[in-house]
């Protein structure tokens, strides 16, 4: 049964965790990264890595179904506890469990429980990663049945596994330099133990669809409602009421008390959507732990690399009955991302065209546009300070940038990028090489480079193109004087590594190529939750430039922009505009008007979300 959709929904502190800088990626004055810090590793403890053979070993006795749902279980708690990794309910199940020392102990678990007995706090042992990495090694070497492990081996093997989880399938496709390679890893890790609100993931991927793009083979009525049923087999709506908006929020409620599990044959049972298609969205996102096994990719060492099916089926069946939850995480993927591959493939059939990129280009309007409206929202507060200037249409001829924030003497210049990041290499851990040619694409790619394969080329070099526009005067007309001072910004909807060492590696390609020179500060990049933290920060008063332009100052130009946010503007993480707060209730009546025939929430309910 499906519970009542009014539910708290608790947000994570920030938490950012990369993998430690060498010393020559960064100058004396380059330290100012703030909360890097590395796994708790085996390693560390004994002196040695648990060689690739023996934790195979390990995991080749373990019952694959009992070990999967507790690691299931653990990536539940992560996702949904207040404090992420380094909650209290969080270390309990990990890093607590290794300091219990016992008369009988064995020698390494002595040395595990003195390494953790002295570690800071920020060490934390359990970790999305280490646990999809896990997840998929039990899923492709566990036994049918096999023992049924204790939760203390568990924290074991999540300690031993932090030294293999981050490893690569190709290590050596091409030589990197020393700051590439660094860049490579971070963009890794930084594919996991992301922080964001549950509320906001929720109500964007409704406002990016509630309405059809203004341009390209979707903008009429009949095109656009074809391309929906053909991705849900209804309109995007309809799906959204009855199966994203119900899934997403009991997913926020599984933990230690509630266990990741779904049950396709009664999930839906009491509610009017038919049985059969509710039960066929569930399957759609469903994995099956045999086929899994076949399709498990392996690195030189035999391990299995971290499977990027797990992003689009996070549900694992294991023969029959109740489906296991790899995680609320990988829910919340599947339903954004996932509808992202959905529709793309409904694009290329409803168009009749296999290589069509119209789905590609026409998220990115679509994305732009909810970029904008949330900007314009904030605009119309009385306390918004300084000036906004958006284009009316994407693509018109007098577009300046997608996001232009105006304040006395300085100027942001936000550029919105919708592109996904390919699965298969990337978010599967590929390659070093592969990450870095990615980057290299979206920040660095030339317009002649790109202009060969009908690209707009580079944002770095899109925006460089629009700096030397202001410079010359082209932009007097609409009030943006030549002399302004240029922060360039970009709002990227899939994930690039922002951080410490993105920062500086970017740094370095501007330097090499001559842009963004000209009076402009250092470039930020931003998330969907941090713009729309920033926009929030901006309808209540503060200013965007000033922020801003202290961000991009020598103390803070290296650090990731929710640590600067949560530094600077402490509880700022959770402003939230008040569509979003609207727009979240309107979703949790609309749901239950649809699968129960009667609205969630009366005049008399509080609509606080906060915990």
């Amino acid at each position: 049964m499906i519970p009542s959709l009014r539910l708290v929904l608790r947000r994570q502190t920030p938490v950012v965790v990369t993998v430690p800088f060498p010393d020559t990626a960064l100058s004396p004055g380059d330290h100012a990264v703030s909360n890097t810090s590395a796994w708790a590793c085996l390693s560390e403890a004994t002196g040695e890595v648990l060689p690739a053979g023996r934790l195979l070993e390990f995991v080749r006795g373990l019952d694959r179904k009992d070990t999967f749902l507790r690691l299931a279980r653990i990536a539940a708690v992560l996702a949904n506890t207040s404090g992420g990794v380094f909650d209290k309910e969080a270390q309990a199940w990990s890093r607590d469990l290794l300091v219990i020392r016992k008369p009988e102990a064995h020698p390494v678990e002595t040395l595990v429980a003195n390494y953790l007995d002295r570690l800071p706090t920020d060490r934390a042992v359990a970790h999305e990663q280490v646990i999809c990495f896990l997840q998929t090694l039990v899923l492709a070497e566990g036994a049918d049945p096999g023992t049924v492990t204790t939760d203390q081996f568990l924290a074991f093997l999540m300690l031993a596994a932090n030294d293999h989880a981050h490893a690569w399938v190709e290590e050596g496709a091409r030589e990197l330099t020393e700051m590439e390679d660094v860049v490579a890893q971070t963009f890794f890790v930084t594919m996991f133990n992301h922080t964001d609100d549950p509320l906001r993931v929720l109500v964007r991927a409704e406002m990016l669809m509630d309405a059809p793009p203004l341009r390209g083979p979707f903008a009429t009525a009949d095109r656009w409602a074809a391309l929906q049923v053909e991705a849900f087999g209804r309109p995007f709506a309809d799906y959204f009421a009855s199966f994203v908006t119900p899934l997403f929020m009991i997913s926020r409620i599984w933990g230690s008390s509630e266990l990741p599990v779904v049950s396709p044959a009664s999930f839906f049972s009491q509610t009017l959507l038919p049985g059969d298609v509710g039960e066929k969205w569930l399957r759609d996102l469903t994995t099956d732990a045999d086929e899994f096994r076949t399709r498990v990719l392996r690195r030189p060492d035999g391990l299995p690399n971290i499977a990027p099916a797990l992003y689009r089926k996070p549900f694992v069946s294991f023969g029959s009955g109740n489906l296991v939850a790899s995680s609320p995480t990988r829910i919340s993927d599947a339903l954004s991302l996932g509808a992202w591959g959905r529709l793309n493939g409904a694009a290329k059939t409803v168009l009749g065209d296999p290589d069509s990129d119209a789905w590609t280009k026409t998220f990115g309007d679509l994305f732009e546009r909810w970029c904008q409206r949330l900007a314009g929202e904030a605009s119309e507060s009385h306390e918004y300070r300084g000036r906004l200037i958006v284009p009316a249409c994407p693509g018109d001829a007098d577009e300046i940038e997608d996001l232009i924030f105006v304040e006395n003497a300085t100027v942001i210049l936000g550029s919105v990028k919708g592109g996904v990041v390919p699965e298969r290499k990337l978010r599967a851990g590929r390659s070093r090489a592969d990450a870095i040619d990615f980057l290299e694409r979206f920040f660095f790619e030339s317009p002649e480079q790109a202009k060969a394969k009908r690209h707009r080329g580079g944002a770095v070099f899109q925006l460089d193109a629009k700096v030397r526009k202001l410079r010359a005067g082209a932009y007097a007309k609409a009030g943006l004087s030549s002399d302004l001072a240029v922060i360039p910004m970009i709002v990227s909807f899939d994930n690039v590594g922002e951080s410490g060492a993105l920062y500086k590696w970017l740094e370095h390609g501007c330097a090499t190529r001559h842009l963004l020179e000209d009076r402009c500060r250092p470039l930020v990049v931003v998330s969907p939750l941090e713009y729309e933290v920033l926009v929030a920060l901006a309808a209540r008063g503060y200013s965007l430039c000033e922020l801003l332009l202290e961000k991009t100052s020598e103390l803070w130009r290296l650090t990731p922009m929710q640590v600067f946010l949560h530094k600077k503007v402490p509880g700022s993480l959770d402003f939230r505009l008040p569509i979003l707060e609207r727009r979240f209730r309107e979703l949790g009546d609309r749901a239950q008007e649809v699968l129960f025939g009667r609205k969630a929430s009366g005049p008399d309910e509080p609509s606080s979300l906060d915990d």
